[in-house]
C-alpha cells in the first residue's frame, strides 16, 4: 500500500533540508577571503593551523610520540623547535602510552605546570567512537583556547580497517571538521611494511590517508656514534613542498630552565655531504701517502657512490691533492694537502738493436711480432711466430715495451740506445745482460736465457 501524500512530501521536505547547499565563488572572491584570513604557521612553513598533519615512523624507534611532546612542548612554553618559535598554544591529546611514560615526556620536556588535556589509554576502561573522539577533543580544545590536537596513534583509537580507502576517507572527516575550526591536528601512524616507500606513501594502509590531510612527515633513525639523538625528516607539504631535514634531540637544563627539544640541524644532503667531507680530510691527514678511491672507501667503509661524488668535490675546493691521469695505468691517486708529490717511474732499460725493454707483462712473441736481425730495423727484421721448427716453446711473460720495441724495431723513436763497445762485440740483452744468443733458421737473433731453444733442437750459437 503506498504511503500518504502527506508522507511523502515530509519525507521529500526532509532529504531536500538534509542537502548541503552549494556555495559557488569565483576567483576574486576566494583571493579576497585569504586575504582577510591569511594562512597561520603552528611551525613556520612546515606544520599550518587549519589543517592534518601525518607523522610516521618506526615504532619504538623512530621518536614519533616524542616529536609531538616535543612540539607540544614549544608551543606552550615558547620555545625554538626546529630553528623556529611557534606562537604560544597549548594541546589537546589523545595518547596510547600509558601513564609512567607519559610522566617521563612531561618531566623531559618541563610541562609539569601545563595546560595541555591529556586523554590516555589508562584512564579508560575502553575504546571510544572514533567520530565520537574527534568531535570531543576539537571542542576541548575550543574550550580551552588551544589550537593544538595530538592524537597518538590513529591505528589505537580509530579501531578501522587501515586497507579499506572507503572506511579511512570516512574516519578522516571528523579530522577535517577539527582542521577547518582552525586546529593544527597532527595524527601519528606506524608505517607499512613496503621498504622503499617514502614520505606519506610509507604510512600503512590506504593511500586515502596521506592523500586527504595537508602533509606528511616520516622520521627515519638517523642516529650514528657522533649522534645518537640525530633523526631524518622528509617532509611532503602541499605548501612548503618537499623537506628532507636531519634534527637533533637536545637535552634540556633543569638547572637553566631549558626543556629539551628538537634542534634543526640543517638540509639532510648538505649536512651529510659536509660530514662525509670531514672524515675524509681526517683520515687522510691519518694516513699520509696516496690513496687510491677504492682503497679508501673500504677503509672508511663508505658506499662507493658517494666517495665517487666526495673525492673530486675536495679536490676542486682545493682541500686535498690529487695525482694521476684517471685512466688505465694511471689512476687518480688522493692525498691531504702537502703530500709530497709521487715518484716519476724509473727510466726505461736502454735497447740496443733487436732487443725490448720490459714493461708489463704480456704473451709474446705473436704471429705479428718481428724481431731485429743484422740487418737492420723493422724493414729487416723476419715475421716469425716460432723462431724455430719443432715443437713450440711455452711462451714467456714479458712486457708491453717488449712488444712494442718487436713492432717498432730499433731507430730513433725507440728511445735512447747504447752503442755497443765495438763494432765486433756481441749485443747484451736488455732483460737479463746476457751475451749468449743463438739464431733460428730465418736468421733472427734470440737470447738463450729469455727466449730459449725448443728442447732437443740443436741451434747454432749467433
Amino acid at each position: 500500500m503506498p504511503a500518504p501524500d502527506h508522507v511523502r512530501d515530509q519525507f521529500h521536505q526532509a532529504a531536500q533540508a538534509a542537502k548541503v547547499p552549494l556555495v559557488w565563488r569565483s576567483c576574486a572572491e576566494i583571493l579576497a577571503a585569504c586575504e582577510v584570513k591569511p594562512r597561520e604557521w603552528l611551525v613556520e612553513e612546515l606544520i599550518p593551523f587549519g589543517a592534518a598533519v601525518i607523522v610516521v615512523g618506526i615504532a619504538k624507534r623512530a621518536g614519533k610520540s616524542t616529536f609531538l611532546w616535543s612540539l607540544c612542548a614549544a608551543a606552550e612554553l615558547g620555545t625554538p623547535f626546529l630553528g623556529r618559535v611557534p606562537p604560544r598554544t597549548g594541546a589537546v591529546i589523545a595518547s596510547e602510552e600509558g601513564d609512567h611514560d607519559l610522566a617521563k615526556k612531561i618531566r623531559l620536556f618541563g610541562l609539569e605546570g601545563s595546560r595541555a588535556a591529556v586523554l590516555s589509554r589508562g584512564a579508560l576502561s575502553g575504546l571510544p567512537d572514533w567520530e565520537d573522539l574527534v568531535r570531543e577533543a576539537s571542542a576541548k580544545a575550543r574550550s580551552l583556547g588551544h589550537r593544538i590536537l595530538g592524537i597518538d596513534t590513529f591505528s589505537h583509537w580509530s579501531g578501522i580497517e587501515e586497507n579499506d580507502a572507503k572506511a579511512m576517507q570516512a574516519a578522516l572527516r571528523p579530522v577535517q571538521e577539527a582542521a577547518d575550526a582552525g586546529l593544527a591536528v597532527v595524527i601519528v601512524h606506524h608505517p607499512g611494511k613496503v621498504e622503499d616507500r617514502a614520505g606519506g606513501m610509507a604510512a600503512r594502509g590506504s593511500s586515502a590517508l596521506p592523500a586527504a590531510v595537508e602533509g606528511t612527515i616520516e622520521i627515519r633513525y638517523a642516529a650514528d656514534q657522533a649522534h645518537p639523538n640525530r633523526r631524518r625528516l622528509y617532509m611532503e607539504l602541499r605548501d612548503a613542498g618537499v623537506r628532507d631535514l636531519l634534527v637533533d634531540l637536545v637535552e634540556g637544563s633543569p638547572e637553566a630552565g631549558t626543556p629539551a627539544t628538537y634542534a634543526l640541524v640543517g638540509e639532510a644532503n648538505r649536512v651529510q655531504s659536509e660530514d662525509l667531507d670531514g672524515e675524509i680530510l681526517r683520515w687522510l691527514r691519518e694516513h699520509p701517502g696516496w690513496h687510491r678511491r677504492d682503497d679508501v672507501t673500504t677503509a672508511m667503509r663508505k658506499r662507493t657512490e658517494d666517495m665517487k661524488a666526495a673525492l673530486p668535490r675536495l679536490h676542486r675546493a682545493h682541500r686535498i691533492a690529487r695525482s694521476g691521469k684517471g685512466c688505465k695505468g694511471s689512476p687518480y691517486l688522493y692525498g691531504a694537502l702537502g703530500t709530497m708529490p709521487p715518484k716519476d717511474p724509473a727510466p726505461p732499460l736502454e735497447t740496443p738493436s733487436g732487443f725490448p725493454v720490459p714493461d708489463e707483462k704480456i704473451q709474446v712473441p705473436g704471429p705479428e711480432c718481428t724481431v731485429g736481425s743484422d740487418s737492420g730495423p723493422r724493414g729487416g727484421g723476419v715475421p716469425v711466430g716460432n723462431p724455430h721448427p719443432g715443437p713450440e716453446p711455452e711462451p714467456r711473460a714479458v712486457t708491453g715495451t717488449e712488444e712494442d720495441a718487436c713492432r717498432r724495431g730499433p731507430g730513433p723513436e725507440s728511445g735512447p740506445t747504447s752503442p755497443p763497445a765495438s763494432p765486433l762485440a756481441p749485443p747484451t740483452c736488455p732483460a737479463c745482460r746476457s751475451q749468449d744468443h743463438w739464431r733460428n733458421h730465418h736468421g733472427a737473433r734470440f737470447c738463450r736465457t729469455c727466449h730459449p731453444p725448443a728442447p732437443g733442437v740443436e741451434v747454432p750459437h749467433a
